[in-house]
């Protein structure tokens, strides 16, 4: 069962260490069961793959298994990590990294954003330019924005490439934007009570956690339009954005 490695999962979600190196008594200790024999014969065991069952307690941490010794029973663990200050605003054409080391995955998916925007709007003849909107990419481990005055905008969280929420903001619905999806208990429809929902995350994901594992593991891609544009504008780039990237759970 999944749900025997929660108590593992828990000390992955409160380190703040980049680097953890743990042996296998100690993961024994820390998850308060014993080890199957073939975790001490099979590297395959502590494969760093979702579908893995124990692996899952430590990837959806924001960690990953960087070398394990079967014969010393050693693992050593590394954090995915980015800084909180690593913001990119792309406007009017140009890329602005404030002490940012955006890698270029990222940067495909915001040029990818950033193209869909203009090219569709021109073929409709609502022609929208670098001028008229930027992208916000707001990384792992950040602290979520606030949504700027006389601006609306349309995010969306994504976790390993997988687009899981887009939705909208209106100039007055900063709460929507700034907080709402991190907390199950705000609204109807959000992305953390999603989360909790779910099958692959609601054995090792608790309300007591959920926020700050959003904050540690999910990026933001962030459309910023100024409110002027109006309700149809955010109508229409919600719905590109829908259209290719299929999120997980919707609105």
């Amino acid at each position: 069962m999944v749900k025997k490695y929660k108590k593992l999962h828990k000390y992955f979600v409160n380190s703040t260490e980049d680097n953890i190196k743990l042996t296998f008594k100690e993961v024994e200790d820390i998850n308060e069961t014993k080890l199957p024999l073939s975790a001490k014969t099979y590297r395959e065991f502590w494969a760093n793959h979702i579908g893995n069952s124990i692996a899952k307690s430590w990837m959806l941490a924001g960690y990953k298994i960087d070398s394990i010794d079967l014969l010393s029973e050693i693992i050593t663990f590394v954090k995915i990590y980015q800084n909180q200050d690593n913001i990119s605003v792309i406007k009017n054409g140009n890329v602005d990294l404030f002490k940012s080391n955006i890698n270029n995955s990222n940067q495909l998916i915001i040029e990818e954003i950033k193209n869909i925007i203009i090219e569709t709007s021109s073929t409709l003849g609502m022609p929208l330019d670098e001028k008229d909107f930027y992208i916000l990419y707001q990384p792992k481990n950040h602290i979520p924005k606030k949504l700027p005055k006389k601006k609306m905008a349309v995010y969306s969280f994504v976790y390993n490439g997988v687009f899981l929420k887009i939705g909208q903001a209106g100039s007055n619905s900063n709460a929507r934007y700034e907080s709402q999806h991190y907390y199950p208990n705000s609204t109807n429809s959000n992305l953390a009570k999603s989360l909790l929902n779910d099958p692959l995350f609601k054995d090792f994901l608790s309300e007591d956690m959920i926020t700050n594992w959003i904050r540690k593991n999910c990026e933001r891609y962030d459309i910023i339009i100024d409110a002027h544009y109006g309700k149809n504008t955010l109508n229409y780039i919600e719905g590109l954005l829908h259209k290719k990237y299929n999120p997980k759970y919707e609105g």
